[in-house]
């Protein structure tokens, strides 16, 4: 018998292991749960899965992510029924509520008086509505009607005992980032003014004399559209700059301000001021670039970029 053996038997026996720490309770605790859109099935079925919710341990649910058009079945007409009954539910079985701003779906008869409203590519064509994220970032009667439904919401679920955090908005810059309707063409122009103070220094760093491209006015300065050839690169490039900058400046103004105005119309509970979540933070794909099978030997290489980008939107 070695020396290390015999010195092990004859050390007395070590202490039992300690208890498990318990499972976190209160706001604070650890959350486990999804997205969940019981609008698209009956009320039979929501108590069903709220049952099935309890057995798995779910205790946190994130709804209303695209409810606006039932909510706001039209301007100004707001229907919150179901939305009450269904936060009723879930805060008596027991499972918190990630309540979203339904902003990324806006519904047929905001498209309907606001087609102005609605995207347009780099060739010109004004995209149609029917999809999700489909709203020009810069236009006004998008930002006015978001802030209305938004404002709605804090109101009557603020200090409701199922709720946890707010969900606002939706993938912001997905699927549209870059939109060349007039209301974008008109914020870019505020833009280049801010960052360039003249037409002349403006003119110097865009290299406008190639081409003769040089321009006099402010208004004459278009989005860097398809054309015949090659757009000058440096207006291309500031377009994207711009358009990072308003998509992040929405962002902000969504998250902070939606957070100030809902401290100030609504008494809330301490723990909701800080819980705001935003999901797929400018067009950076959480959820695509994580999981998907890496089948093809480049691919950790180009998943890797848009992992480092989200790091560093902060």
């Amino acid at each position: 018998m070695t020396d290390v053996l015999s010195r092990h038997l004859q050390e007395p026996s070590a202490a039992p292991a300690a208890a498990p720490a318990p499972w976190p309770s209160g706001p604070g605790k650890i959350r486990y749960g999804g997205d969940y859109n019981p609008e698209q099935w009956s009320r039979e079925t929501w108590v069903e899965d709220i049952s099935l919710m309890q057995e798995a341990g779910i205790n946190l649910v994130s709804i209303g992510i695209f409810s606006w058009v039932l909510l706001e079945p039209s301007e100004g007409r707001y229907e919150f029924g179901w939305l009450d009954e269904l936060m009723d539910l879930l805060d008596g079985a027991g499972i918190g509520v990630d309540l979203g701003t339904p902003t990324a779906a806006p519904p047929a008869w905001f498209w309907k008086k606001y087609p102005q409203a609605l995207p347009v590519t780099r060739d010109g064509v004004r995209l149609g509505g029917g999809s999700r994220g489909m709203a020009s970032p810069s236009s006004p009667q998008y930002r006015r009607a978001a802030t209305a439904i938004a404002e709605q919401l804090a109101v009557r679920y603020g200090s409701h005992p199922a709720l946890v955090m707010w969900h606002v908005h939706n993938e912001y810059g997905a699927p549209v980032s870059e939109s060349y309707d007039d209301a974008s063409v008109e914020a870019f122009r505020i833009w280049l003014q801010k960052r360039y103070g003249t037409l002349d220094d403006l003119n110097e760093a865009w290299g406008t004399t190639f081409w003769g491209q040089r321009y006099g006015q402010w208004d004459e300065i278009d989005a860097p559209r398809t054309s015949a050839s090659v757009t000058n690169q440096t207006q291309r490039l500031d377009f994207r700059r711009f358009t990072s900058e308003y998509d992040i400046a929405n962002v902000l103004q969504d998250v902070w301000g939606f957070a100030s105005d809902l401290v100030e119309v609504c008494s809330i509970q301490d723990h909701h001021r800080d819980a705001f979540g935003t999901e797929h933070l400018c067009q950076f794909h959480w959820r695509k670039q994580r999981f998907s099978r890496h089948t093809d030997q480049r691919r950790p290489i180009y998943k890797s970029t848009p992992h480092l980008l989200n790091g560093g939107v902060k």
